[in-house]
């Protein structure tokens, strides 16, 4: 399945509907806050409407009639319009705000969600850089508009609406010179919005791109240094970031250019409201106090489309953004897990069987046609030149992925018939490359370990205690309590935690990949007498090039090409290991 995000192609891109559609149900639960709010909305519209119209009043009535107090209590209603105008304002902010962050989380939280139920596929096609971004910073453009475009959107857009009713209202004449330069102005921004879009795209994907390139750089700085390569690192992100900056510039100025048009537009028509009102007070057909009024709602009026055009450009990067979330939203694991029809066969003596199975990534094939069946109990040897399929293997016996022809069985059953947690039970898979999560030596040990979990530390010691391993806690400082952190503890004291970890699971099935390869000999012998401590009944099965940890093998197998062999014997795989030169 392609799980690349940067080729993959979406059937259809979210437009504004479908964008609100999608988007809803993270508002779920919050049907009195936004309830609050739009009460806010409907406070301001009113205050933003009914303030020219107040003024128009005044400058006919009492400033026309020279009565100081009917113009002094007008002026303290408008007074207390703008009081109810701002109060309304700073409790919509306010719970506009928490609500938008609610949003973000859940938001983010579901990109989370979806990621970890991805299989690793993905993450070989996808850079975590890119992926990095869109949670952060996709997410929170998106929140941006939310909490910032949306309110403002509705309140002016209904503003707009009540304030061309009020221009219609004074003088239906004006209104229509008004609301036609509106149509252009629309017809202008309809024009130019898809390119926006567009744009916006461009942008984010050469950020999150940007973000790639950083992590990778960071990640990898010690080669950076040992090689003396910096400059080519230095060089190459100024590639990128030069990328981004034209980009990103692209997307500033098509984002705000949209505003001065709209400004343009309100300075005409502000024109031509004031020739042809001059004209229409001179044959006495309107008063000073409409024109002015008119004026007013003419400013009002044209503000919020100014501002609506701006949030046009905010809306087209939020859309972006939403794009490359939702790219995400879609995905499914294809790792399926069948229906169980059968129960595992504890008598068996065959743990894992591959019933000629073939498996590539992308058009390159690895394993071809393989075919072979492990025991209980035993312990087997995977050797074979880099590149031959070894590791793929391992991983294929985990089900990390699933093979493209034939079948996989674990106890006569085939494995995708395990639940998630039922194979994780039963399969242990120790890398070459240990990772641990900060926090303590006791939190590493409960990870993955579903009857340690809830467990103190007192109960995880007599846990070691009864496996014989409490000396391995004398190199830790500070036993189960010490803080693991990146470069805190040794490559082999992070190996030793893993060997321990999985371990305490009792897999029926443990895969060692290279687990020894870059480890001294006396942590070697360590991880040695952990696995002893493992049942007679776990077959284990060995990726290793150092030799002397496969001589004790029951059964070695030589993989080259994607094809598997099996040696006779020790000296057969020898024979086999000196032919192709590993």
């Amino acid at each position: 399945m392609n799980y690349n995000l940067s080729t993959q192609v979406i059937s259809k891109r979210y437009k504004i509907k479908q964008f609100i559609q999608i988007i809803a149900p993270f508002f779920e639960g919050e049907k009195l806050k936004i309830i609050i709010i739009i009460i806010t909305v409907l406070i301001n519209i009113g205050t933003s409407v009914l303030t020219p119209y107040m003024i128009t009043l005044a400058i006919d009535g009492p400033i026309a009639q020279k009565n100081i107090s009917l113009l002094s209590q007008i002026s303290l209603g408008l007074i207390g319009v703008f009081l109810i105008s701002a109060l309304a304002a700073y409790g919509q902010a306010r719970i506009m705000g928490y609500l938008s962050q609610r949003v973000l989380f859940r938001l983010r939280q579901q990109v989370f969600q979806t990621l970890q139920s991805l299989p690793i596929e993905f993450f070989h096609q996808n850079k975590a850089g890119d992926l990095i971004s869109r949670i952060n910073n996709d997410t929170d453009k998106i929140n941006q508009f939310l909490s910032e475009g949306v309110l403002r959107f509705i309140s002016l857009f209904f503003s707009v609406i009540g304030i061309a009713i009020m221009m219609i209202v004074l003088n239906w004449y004006m209104a229509i010179l008004v609301l036609g330069l509106t149509a252009m102005l629309l017809i202008i921004t309809r024009i130019i919005t898809p390119f926006i879009e567009k744009v916006n795209a461009r942008g984010l994907s050469d950020q999150g791109n940007l973000a790639s390139e950083v992590q990778e750089g960071l990640m990898n700085f010690k080669v950076l240094v040992a090689f003396q390569i910096q400059e080519y690192f230095m060089t190459h992100f100024q590639i990128i970031s030069d990328a981004v900056y034209k980009s990103k510039s692209k997307t500033n100025i098509l984002n705000e250019g949209i505003s001065p048009i709209y400004t343009l537009f309100a300075n005409i028509s502000q024109i031509i409201i004031l020739l042809i009102g001059i004209r229409l007070i001179i044959s006495g057909q309107i008063t000073v106090g409409l024109l002015i009024g008119f004026i007013a709602y003419a400013q009002k009026f044209f503000e919020p489309l100014r501002i609506l055009g701006t949030i046009i450009g905010n809306l087209q990067g939020a859309l972006a953004a939403w794009n490359r979330v939702q790219d995400i939203l879609i995905l499914e694991n294809n790792l399926l897990i069948l229906p169980s029809s059968d129960i595992l066969d504890p008598n068996t003596q065959e743990i894992i069987q591959f019933k000629e199975v073939s498996f590539g990534y992308a058009q390159n094939m690895i394993i071809h046609n393989m075919s072979m069946t492990l025991e209980k109990g035993k312990t087997y040897a995977l050797v074979g030149p880099t590149g031959g399929g070894k590791s793929t293997t391992a991983a294929l016996m985990a089900r990390l992925y699933d093979p493209q022809e034939g079948v996989i069985e674990f106890k006569n059953q085939d494995i995708r018939q395990l639940t998630d947690e039922e194979r994780t039970n039963k399969i242990g898979f120790i890398l070459q490359e240990p990772f641990l999560f900060s926090g303590t030596l006791a939190d590493n040990i409960r990870y993955g370990n579903n009857k340690l979990l809830e467990s103190s530390e007192e109960e995880i010691l007599l846990t070691l205690q009864k496996y014989e391993l409490m000396e391995l806690l004398y190199s830790f400082e500070q036993g189960l309590g010490t803080l693991i952190q990146t470069n805190s503890i040794s490559l082999g004291q992070k190996q030793l935690i893993s060997f321990i970890r999985v371990l305490l699971r009792n897999p029926e099935l443990l895969i060692l990949d290279e687990a020894s390869a870059n480890i001294d000999t006396v942590t070697e012998q360590k991880l040695q007498y952990i696995l002893s401590q493992l049942p007679s009944t776990t077959t284990k099965v060995i990726i290793a090039h150092r030799l002397n940890t496969i001589q004790k093998a029951d059964q070695i197998f030589f993989i080259s090409g994607g094809v598997l062999t099996p040696a006779e014997n020790f000296e057969a795989a020898l024979n086999l290991i000196q032919t192709q030169k590993i």
